[in-house]
């Protein structure tokens, strides 16, 4: 048995906008809207930037890595 204590209290929000791994989710109008925070793109970008000076390549190896970098931030 689960105690009261088991669930993080941030990790049973809901409304909107909702924020998922780092990435705040909210419907618009037109549709779904999704906005990185500030952390996640400075990864992203940095991720991004390795792959062009790599030749514009992504390697398996980085991608993973930053991949589980990202989901873990």
């Amino acid at each position: 048995m689960l105690g009261p204590s088991a669930i993080a209290a941030r990790k049973l929000e809901c409304g909107m906008p909702l924020t998922v791994l780092g990435v705040s989710i909210s419907l618009e109008e037109c549709g779904l809207k999704a906005i990185p925070d500030k952390v996640k793109c400075v990864k992203w970008i940095k991720c991004i930037e390795q792959a062009l000076a790599s030749g514009g390549v992504l390697y398996q190896s980085l991608c993973s890595h930053a991949c589980s970098d990202i989901a873990l931030s």
